[in-house]
Parts: C-alpha cells; structure tokens; sequence
C-alpha cells in the first residue's frame, strides 16, 4: 500500500461492503486495515468513504479518535485501503 508492505494476520470484522484486517508492518507493528470493495458501489456511497477518509485526516491529533496513518483509492481496481492505529476498543473496527 502505497510502498509499504503489511502482512495480514487475521479478519477482525466485517460488513457490507468492507472488511478489516489486523496487519503487522516490516517493523512489527500491528495496526488494522480496513478494505471497502467499490465494486457495485453507486457514487453517493464512494463520496461517503471519500469524506471518511477526509474526516478522519482532519481530526488527527484528538485523542478519542483513532489514527488514521494511510490510505489508498484504486479506482481501476475498485477498493479503497485505510490503514489506522489499532485499539482493541476501536469503533473503526467494531462498526465494519
């Protein structure tokens, strides 16, 4: 993702359109990935993730809510990939 390698090491939750994934970095670092499949998705539903995305960026450094550190958009592809901290009390992880 974006140069940077992550091994998936488990499935932690899932909904209709997204999966989230625990990964660890070369550095061993566990943080979660979260994969939205764009495939089928209409326009309002993209600009949705989009606006995620954006929100999350915009309210780094506030402790309450979790870090986003990367993220990617394959159009051609059809996914978007985000990449954030990792809190077993995460509701990044527990809404998807």
């Amino acid at each position: 993702m974006n140069g940077k390698v992550y091994s998936r090491l488990e499935l932690i939750g899932r909904g209709g359109s997204s999966k989230v994934y625990k990964v660890m970095d070369e550095n061993g670092r566990v943080y979660a990935l979260k994969k939205v499949n764009l495939k089928g998705a209409d326009d309002l539903s993209i600009e949705g993730y989009l606006n995620e995305i954006n929100l999350l960026k915009k309210l780094q450094g506030n402790d309450r809510i979790i870090r986003l550190l990367d993220s990617e958009i394959g159009y051609v592809g059809g996914y978007i990939l985000m990449v954030s901290e990792k809190k077993e009390s995460s509701l990044f992880v527990r809404i998807f």
